[in-house]
């Protein structure tokens, strides 16, 4: 039997959107459908599909039912394919506001070769729930690269986070506080951002120019 496919990711943004949308929605226990159209690969965004369908309805041929948060989704292999090097995210967007593509966080190896763990999935929950929702109003977000052997889970700020003056208190007062409190195992948290590399920080480090 062919494993199930796996659930694109979905930013804290696309989260919270998603359960303000099912409030007006009106069904009972829903599940999330998604799909995406256009061509595999390449650096295209694929056309993005979302709806709500309640569980009782039938499963579409060649679609499978996953677990995930905030609501279990229902997804052909095709579309996990075309999704699989992008995250759903709720923002603006060319001018406008609501659920757009741009390219996942889980870049690291480790992700694409079996090597995801279950402190790794502990940790991306909790970024997932409880740390970028409170970045991405300044524009940023915190991804994680992977957790080591040792239990140090290796994270990479984006966006506004990324050459951003106050990039060390966020990592120290927000991200490092939040999982280690939240994600019993993991040992310390490292920054490996390339903060240098920032086209966009929230706060302009006070040497810059210099």
């Amino acid at each position: 039997m062919a494993p199930s496919p796996a659930p694109p990711h979905l930013t804290g943004s696309a989260g919270l959107a998603l359960e303000d949308f099912r409030a007006g929605w009106g069904g009972e226990d829903p599940v999330l459908r998604i799909r995406a159209g256009g061509s595999e690969g390449g650096g295209a965004a694929p056309d993005l599909f979302l709806g709500f369908v309640e569980r009782r309805e039938p499963l579409e041929p060649g679609e499978s039912e996953v677990a995930a948060h905030p609501f279990p989704v229902r997804i052909d292999p095709a579309s996990a394919r075309r999704l699989a090097s992008w995250e759903i995210h709720f923002g603006e967007s060319d001018g406008h506001r609501g659920f757009h593509l741009r390219p996942g966080q889980r870049q690291d190896p480790s992700w694409s070769n079996g090597a995801e763990t279950s402190l790794d999935r502990k940790v991306q929950a909790v970024l997932d729930q409880h740390v970028n929702p409170l970045v991405e109003g300044h524009g940023g977000s915190i991804h994680l690269l992977n957790v080591t052997p040792d239990g140090i889970a290796r994270v990479e700020m984006r966006g506004g986070c990324q050459g951003c003056g106050a990039a060390r208190e966020t990592l120290n007062e927000l991200v490092t506080r939040i999982l280690m409190k939240d994600v019993p195992g993991l040992s310390s948290v490292k920054d490996v951002t390339n903060h240098d590399a920032g086209q966009n920080p929230f706060f302009v480090p006070l040497t810059a120019g210099r």
